[in-house]
């Protein structure tokens, strides 16, 4: 499919994709009040012990500070999409050597790994997304978007599971 056919092959739409994917996580992060509440505002799903209440707060500023450079594609040209995933895979890991520098406590190891794997595939995309874009191959570069929509709702999941509000968006 071009770009000028079809709803998910529009050179409108496309760009949109894109930044619903990285806003889409978002949705749904509200702010706590309670005692109970994390060190980043998010009231976490289950209680949490103060090294990972630390973790949590040594992660979210990693993640704000990357999603405050991270570049979102509202522009309809496809080279300007690839470029900014480019920058952005380069952004994204570099967050994620960060990250990975922090231990988490054995009670929540097995979700902040998962949270990391969710980062790292997300991250790993974008180089190939620049591609698809780079080449116009709408379909590929649609299969993927919705691919990383579905990565970025579970990755909301895990992180707002702790109280994560940065960690759960974009990447």
């Amino acid at each position: 499919m071009n770009r000028s056919g079809g709803l998910l092959g529009s050179a409108r739409v496309l760009p949109l994709l894109l930044a619903c994917c990285a806003v889409l996580p978002l949705a749904g992060c509200g702010g706590g009040s309670s005692t109970a509440t994390s060190s980043s505002g998010v009231q976490p799903t289950r209680t949490l012990s103060p090294q990972a209440r630390a973790l949590v707060a040594a992660a979210d500023p990693i993640c704000r500070h990357l999603n405050s450079r991270v570049v979102l594609a509202l522009t309809l040209s496809s080279q300007k999409i690839a470029s900014a995933a480019s920058r952005n895979a380069v952004l994204e890991r570099a967050a994620l050597a960060e990250l990975e520098k922090l231990t988490a406590p054995a009670s929540i190891a097995v979700q902040w790994q998962q949270i990391l794997a969710y980062r790292r595939t997300l991250a790993q995309q974008l180089p190939t997304l620049a591609r698809y874009e780079r080449s116009n191959d709408t379909k590929a570069a649609n299969a993927l978007i919705a691919s990383k929509r579905h990565l970025h709702r579970q990755l909301q999941v895990a992180a707002s599971q702790l109280g994560m509000t940065a960690c759960a968006r974009l990447g």
